[in-house]
This record gives C-alpha cells, structure tokens and sequence, in this order.
C-alpha cells in the first residue's frame, strides 16, 4: 500500500473494521498530541491490539492523511508523536454520527 495508497471511501473503511484500528484512532484524537511510547502502553494495557497491529494501523492512518506525525530529535532518544489532523477528525465525526444513527435504529427496532 504505502504512499499509493488509495483515499477512497472502501479503503478507509477496510482500514477501520480491522479490530482495535478504529480505538487507536479515537484514542489518538482523545489525547490531542501522543507519543508512539503512549500509544503502545494504551494498546497493549487495554488489550485492543498487538504492537505489529498498532504500528499498522497508525502507519495506515498517516497513508490515508489522517495524522500528523511529527518527529523530535533536540533528545535521545528520538520521539515520534501523532496528532489527528481535520481530515482525520472529520472522518471521525461522521462515524460517530453513523453510530448514533445506528444506535437510535436500533432502539426503535428494540421497542
């Protein structure tokens, strides 16, 4: 995939529906500005993925532009740190306007 890869709707959601890549995501855009270090303790203490699957997933995301990834070298060692950018927080906010959508229809179906 890489630097070609595809911005449309299909590989985002194949990107997405992989498990724990949509938590990482919003844990990334909960934090404002995460290091790699965070990001692998929160994966790896709430058991949502494996380190391969989350250096996956955020590598996916930066592909599909939905991170901001900066790198600080001023120390060692060298930091790596991940910000969602607005194509990545509007994404998210239509998935969770899909979820309540999903949500109410299924209350309704419940009543």
């Amino acid at each position: 995939m890489g630097d070609k890869e595809s911005h449309d709707l299909n590989s985002v959601l194949r990107i997405l529906k992989k498990k724990g890549f949509y938590e990482i995501l919003l844990f990334i855009k909960k934090k404002e500005c995460v290091g790699y270090n965070q990001i692998l303790r929160h994966v790896e203490t709430q058991k949502i993925a494996s380190r391969a699957a989350m250096n996956t997933a955020v590598t996916r995301f930066e592909d599909l532009g939905l991170l901001d990834k900066a790198v600080s070298s001023d120390n060692r060692p060298i930091r790596t740190y991940y910000t969602v950018n607005e194509r990545g927080l509007s994404i998210i906010r239509h998935l969770q306007e899909i979820e309540k959508i999903m949500l109410k229809g299924h209350k309704s179906a419940g009543d």
